[in-house]
């Protein structure tokens, strides 16, 4: 009959579909071997960072030392100026953030709701650059640097890891997420006589909040992790980010393992607290940017 609804036979499949004991069981313990499997490497890195200097060679080949040493990370601080390091990497890391945010949301918002000349040519440049090394460009990238007196410099770093790391991947998703919104949307904010910054920053940035803080994540954890244009341009220890001065610990004839690995748990304490913070924002983001 007409007007007659049509049953909701593919929800009531689902909802009629319930898992064995049997099943349940085999997910738990296929989930607990791979959070085992994943959380190895960071209790290993724990237990090292716990070996006292005088034992440490005999002790690497334990799983937890025999008379574990808090005071390792005391005077690893102290020795070394960690704290230092760690406000660069901070410095570096936000301003490359804040950078390709900046030059990556107008650019995707250009590239997707405009008609713009070679647009996919355009996207297909950005994510290539993706696939080349930084040792590829890192001597041409410290001529150009040096040439600009930027080299030990916030701003030469910053300009680097933004440009190389950050903005190729903030401008394909963005670009990404920002076609997929209704073109009906846009053209009722024309008839309003909006223009296209009033557009982009009223209407479409607050819609694709989401997918940004993504993007931005992505843009903070890639500068935070750089090493290469780091140990190029940071001639100076003053301007020195966390990765390199956690490399001090590698000498020419001997590693100070327990050092070592403490200060980079002490690294990955600022990405743990951004995506705790983002936790929810990142889980939304994802899954818009599952939806077509």
């Amino acid at each position: 009959m007409i007007g007659t609804p049509r049953p909701r036979t593919d929800v009531r499949l689902r909802q009629s579909r319930v898992h064995s004991p049997g099943e349940l069981w085999a997910a738990y313990i296929l989930l607990g071997i791979f959070c085992l499997i994943t959380l190895f490497p960071l209790f290993v890195m724990v237990s090292v960072s716990l070996i006292p200097s005088q034992t440490l060679a005999p002790s690497l080949y334990h799983l937890w030392p025999a008379h574990p040493r808090l005071a390792n990370y005391i005077t690893m601080w102290h020795d070394l100026p960690i704290a230092h390091f760690l406000m660069n990497s901070l410095i570096i890391a936000l301003g490359s953030t804040v950078v390709a945010l900046a030059v990556g949301i107008p650019a995707g918002f250009a590239l997707s709701r405009t008609k713009v000349f070679g647009r996919r040519i355009w996207l297909f440049l950005f994510l290539a650059t993706q696939m080349f090394s930084p040792s590829m460009i890192i001597v041409s990238a410290y001529h150009v640097m040096s040439v600009l007196h930027l080299t030990d410099s916030y701003f030469g770093l910053i300009f680097l890891d933004s440009g190389f790391y950050c903005l190729p991947f903030v401008v394909w998703i963005i670009a990404g997420f920002m076609r997929q919104i209704p073109q009906e949307l846009e053209e009722a904010v024309d008839i309003d006589g909006a223009s296209s910054w009033q557009k982009l920053w009223r209407i479409f940035t607050p819609i694709a909040a989401p997918v940004i803080a993504v993007a931005g994540v992505y843009a903070f954890i890639a500068s935070w992790n750089d090493f290469a244009f780091a140990l190029t341009l940071a001639t100076s220890q003053s301007l020195m980010p966390l990765p390199i001065g956690v490399y001090s610990f590698i000498g020419a004839y001997s590693i100070q393992w327990n050092y070592l690995m403490g200060a980079s748990l002490v690294a990955t304490i600022p990405i743990l607290v951004l995506f705790l913070v983002l936790q929810r924002r990142l889980t939304s983001g994802i899954m818009a940017g599952t939806i077509r």
